[in-house]
C-alpha cells in the first residue's frame, strides 16, 4: 500500500520519557512534587510498587530519534522501531540517584491506593534496531536529566522549593493540579 502510494510510513514505539516538557504523569513528576513539598531533611514519598523497572528516556533524545526516523533513508516501506533507551531503571534505583541530587535522605512510604492490580515488573525497549538500522547514539542520559530536574530541589535551595495547590514542573510551562501528577 505504501509501494503504491510512494509513501514512506515509520513507527516510532516510544518508552517513558523524562525531561522539563514531558507532560505525562509517571513516577518521576510524582516524586518531584512530593520531594518540593517538604523542606524537612528527610523527603518522604508516598508510592506504588518501588522494585518495577522501566526504560526512562530524556526527552530531547526522544524528539531527535523522531526527526532522525522522519529523516533518514532506507530501503523500507514500513518500519517499526522502538524508541527508549534499552536500559531500565528500577525506582528504587531513581530514588538513589534523586537523594544524592539533592542531598537528602528518601524515605519511601509504599500506598496501597497506588499499587496497580496488574503491573510489569520490567517494561524496557528492545532498542538494537535503533542503534544499529539507524546508527542512533543518545546524546543524553537518565543522571543528566534528573539532575536537571531535581537540581533545584537541592538542600541549600529547599527554601526555594515550594509547593501548594498547584506546583509547577520545571520548564514545563503549565501548572498541574497536585492530584493530575
Amino acid at each position: 500500500m505504501s509501494r503504491a502510494g510512494g509513501s514512506v510510513v515509520r513507527v516510532g514505539r516510544c518508552f517513558n520519557a523524562i525531561g522539563r516538557r514531558e507532560t505525562n504523569p509517571h513516577v518521576i513528576p510524582k516524586m518531584y512534587r512530593q520531594i518540593s513539598a517538604t523542606s524537612s531533611c528527610v523527603a518522604s514519598l508516598e508510592l506504588g510498587s518501588t522494585p518495577s523497572t522501566r526504560d526512562n528516556l530524556d526527552e530531547r533524545d526522544l524528539a531527535s530519534v523522531s526527526i532522525q526516523l522522519r529523516l533518514q533513508h532506507r530501503d523500507l516501506d514500513f518500519d517499526i522501531v522502538n524508541i527508549g533507551s534499552g536500559c531500565a531503571w528500577s525506582v528504587n534505583d531513581l530514588i538513589q540517584v534523586i537523594s544524592t541530587i539533592i542531598g537528602r535522605e528518601i524515605e519511601v512510604l509504599c500506598d496501597p491506593k497506588r499499587l496497580r492490580s496488574v503491573d510489569r515488573p520490567v517494561l524496557c525497549a528492545n532498542a538494537n534496531q535503533l542503534f544499529k538500522s539507524y546508527s542512533y547514539v543518545l546524546q543524553d542520559n537518565l543522571q543528566t536529566a534528573l539532575r536537571e530536574l531535581f537540581g533545584g530541589l537541592c538542600k541549600s535551595d529547599r527554601v526555594a522549593a515550594r509547593a501548594d495547590a498547584t506546583s509547577t514542573y520545571p520548564g514545563s510551562g503549565r501548572l498541574l493540579k497536585k492530584d493530575s501528577w
